[in-house]
């Protein structure tokens, strides 16, 4: 008889179906199960192939390690320098840079009359020269000398004039001031006449 048998029934004749084959489905199911089994086991090699190794995590430590040393060494604060001093205020550094000594040029007036003038101290003693602006050339310049009485930035100054002839032919009286470098000089001439005149002069 073949696979397909005759089944006779109440309504008569028909063919009778073939079993179903049930070893097909379960080798599925093995196989199915075996490849699951299969992925977990190589999941589970691949993670444990990514944990490092000892000596992995030796060198990671020491280089942990000298990264923090580093840090370490550049957070050390760099030496801070310490402030300068103030520096004192200029007319105090210009005061403490010259005495009352050696050499002046000095420019202003007698009365109207312009002029320029050298003089030196030494000490207290005054001498040099001076002459007024409105003289051309390199003539008319009258010789002065006299002295001083005060202090290195002020005080009280006598000088007398002379012309070429060695004649005495004016009087000069009145004060001087030093401010730093700068000399000032001012007060009254009286010249060969008698005639006065307020003189005011300043310079180096």
């Amino acid at each position: 008889m073949s696979e397909t048998q005759m089944y006779t029934g109440g309504q008569g004749n028909y063919p009778r179906p073939p079993k179903k084959n049930n070893g097909v489905l379960a080798a599925l199911i093995v196989i199915a199960v075996l490849l699951v089994i299969v992925v977990a086991l190589l999941v589970v090699y691949l993670v444990k192939d990514k944990e490092p190794t000892p000596q992995e995590t030796e060198n990671t430590e020491v280089v942990e390690t000298r990264t923090v040393n580093v840090d370490t060494a550049s957070a050390t604060p760099a030496p801070v320098a310490q402030p300068k001093a103030p520096e004192p205020p200029e007319m105090a550094k210009e005061e403490m840079q010259r005495p009352l000594e050696g050499n002046y040029s000095l420019s202003g007036s007698v009365g109207k009359y312009g002029v320029v003038m050298q003089l030196n101290i030494d000490g207290n003693y005054i001498s040099g020269k001076y002459r007024y602006t409105r003289m051309k050339g390199a003539g008319g310049w009258l010789t002065i000398s006299g002295e001083r009485s005060g202090g290195q930035t002020q005080g009280q100054l006598y000088i007398s004039e002379y012309n070429d002839m060695g004649e005495n032919c004016g009087n000069w009286s009145g004060t001087y001031h030093l401010s730093g470098n700068k000399l000032s000089i001012s007060g009254s001439m009286v010249n060969f006449k008698g005639t006065t005149y307020r003189f005011n002069l300043s310079g180096k």
